[in-house]
């Protein structure tokens, strides 16, 4: 069958945004920013529109692959492709996209291709059908309705607070500096970024004099009853007894609003901290990257 190809153009965001959440409905822990975001994004100095690969049979999308030419690491160009977005799991679309997204990074220089993937966003045949490798853990996420866990030893902590941006801006950049490698100045840009994000249910921490010790967020997801939770650090060694305390904070935080599932990633950095996350009842997928030369 042919197909008729088109790259991005600003009249497909709609119809790009509706055919990807029908696609991941029940992809656990996958979320898609709404048309709103997706235009910001696309209006960026750096974005390039030959990096959108669209298939249409008949007038209707059957497919969307979003690809980006990343960073050059040892002398190796990488680049990435999204995990890929077909209509009914088709291969011969999937085959179609695959070809023009990877000649599309091919010309910008691409010698490696990095696409993320779990079990738990469809099947992976696509990722043998393309000659992907095994793949290595990169985040471990989880996904649980707020009536399946055990409130019974939700006391609120009275040592965890809201962040003050003015008044915590200092110390939260000194801790994550810990664990980000950002310079200070653009960590501090991130943390004053935060005034203007609309869909934080709480930001909170707990100080100790000058020191911040713990952090973490709670989201909501505007385009369903989600919340996210971020990982929560803690900054002091031998204090990890305080990830409990946090999470009480959040969660009733969070019982306050109309959100009905949690979600939760960890990276390979919060491996260590899994176990505390499967006290509470969460139970992980894995999110491997997969790579291949082109």
């Amino acid at each position: 069958m042919s197909y008729e190809y088109k790259t991005y153009s600003e009249e497909l965001i709609e119809i790009q945004y509706k055919f990807v959440t029908e696609i991941t409905e029940n992809w656990v822990g996958f979320g898609y920013p709404n048309p709103e975001r997706l235009k910001e994004r696309y209006e960026r100095e750096n974005f390039t529109p030959e990096t959108r690969h669209y298939a249409f049979s008949e007038g209707k999308l059957v497919g969307f692959i979003s690809s980006a030419k990343e960073q050059e690491v040892d002398g190796i160009q990488y680049g990435s492709i999204q995990r890929p977005f077909i209509l009914n799991e088709d291969p011969e679309v999937e085959a179609f996209l695959m070809k023009k997204a990877v000649a599309a990074l091919k010309e910008l220089g691409v010698e490696v291709i990095r696409t993320f993937h779990t079990e738990a966003w469809g099947t992976k045949e696509f990722l043998k059908r393309n000659g992907y490798d095994d793949g290595e853990t990169q985040l471990k996420m989880s996904s649980i309705a707020f009536k399946e866990m055990d409130f019974s030893d939700f006391s609120n902590p009275n040592n965890v607070k809201e962040v003050d941006l003015e008044a915590d801006k200092e110390p939260l950049t000194k801790a994550f500096a810990t664990e980000m490698p950002n310079t200070p100045e653009e960590i501090g840009e991130l943390i004053s970024n935060w005034k203007d994000v609309p869909n934080i249910i709480s930001n909170a921490i707990i100080r100790e004099g000058d020191e911040i010790i713990a952090h973490s967020m709670m989201f909501e997801n505007p385009n369903n009853k989600n919340g996210f939770m971020s990982h929560i650090s803690i900054y002091e060694k031998g204090r990890e007894e305080l990830r409990n305390d946090v999470f009480k904070y959040l969660i009733n935080k969070v019982k306050e609003t109309d959100r009905e599932v949690l979600n939760f990633n960890v990276n390979q950095d919060g491996f260590d901290a899994v176990p505390f996350y499967e006290s509470k009842g969460m139970e992980f997928e894995v999110l491997k990257r997969y790579e291949k030369k082109i």
